[in-house]
């Protein structure tokens, strides 16, 4: 089960399902003092997406504080993924404008909890955990951004005859189931190669993995220098650029999509 908000819708969701989130990762720390194996967390959900959501981030202070204090034993795909693009004028301007208005009479004690009444969590550096991409490095101008010719495979060599959205609307019948079948096979070959390059025999992510998508999408952890529990972690807030979400509304991208589907097939391959 996929659950996804957006903007408020965001919220709403959030608000929903926070309390599970958090009960699911201070378990582990439960039942250690009952001598109970609290290995995995519990999922209340396959995976829970929150796509430019509009809330402040004091809202998520005690998400953030719970998740960096569970140590996972072995890797888990994430609970909960955040995703806010840079290119979000909505919650990255009005936001923060709107919130000021709110807040007018509220008195923050540090200047960090001021941010945190008045911004988003997709807009505070220190609550990113990864950043995403819609190309890999050597490609990062294939959007015409630089005004680069895009190369012919912006998946960096990691998806060879790998079919685009548009690419795949162009087809019919056989040929497109065969595209379509193509496409699941060479995304199930790439993230098995993506584990099998980065999964440690202790069965948890090396620090400061970095992950290539079918498609071009390049995902790399927010922070280098990070130890194994960042690199597991079961809440992710993603800052995404302007390729992959264009405004507040793009949340049918094509790239992000792509990214999307594959980065939930993990829930099958890793439960």
């Amino acid at each position: 089960m996929l659950m996804i908000g957006h903007s408020f819708g965001g919220l709403i969701l959030y608000a929903a399902m926070s309390g599970s989130l958090i009960e699911s990762l201070t378990a582990q720390r439960d039942l250690a003092g009952l001598g109970v194996d609290g290995e995995l967390a519990e999922r209340p959900a396959d995976m829970i997406l929150l796509i430019n959501p509009a809330f402040e981030a004091s809202r998520y202070e005690s998400l953030y504080r719970v998740s960096n204090g569970y140590a996972p034993s072995r890797f888990q795909p994430p609970l909960l993924v955040s995703v806010t693009s840079i290119k979000d004028w909505a919650t990255g301007i009005a936001f923060p404008i709107g919130r000021s208005v709110n807040t007018l009479f509220e008195r923050e004690t540090t200047p960090e909890q001021g941010t945190a009444m008045k911004k988003t969590p997709g807009h505070i550096e220190q609550y990113l955990t990864h950043r995403l991409h819609a190309h890999v490095p050597a490609a990062s101008g294939a959007s015409g951004s630089s005004g680069e010719p895009a190369p012919a495979d912006p998946s960096g060599g990691r998806c060879p005859g790998w079919k685009s959205e548009a690419e795949l609307k162009a087809l019919h019948g056989s040929e497109l189931g065969q595209a379509v079948r193509r496409n699941k096979q060479l995304e199930a070959d790439n993230t098995a190669a993506f584990f099998r390059e980065n999964l440690a025999p202790s069965h948890l992510l090396r620090p400061d993995w970095t992950r290539t998508f079918c498609g071009g999408s390049y995902l790399t952890m927010a922070r280098s220098g990070g130890d194994a529990r960042q690199a597991n972690a079961l809440v992710w807030n993603i800052q995404v650029d302007g390729d992959v979400i264009r405004n507040h509304d793009d949340v049918m991208n094509p790239v992000f999509r792509a990214f999307m589907r594959q980065l939930y097939t993990d829930v099958s391959t890793h439960p």
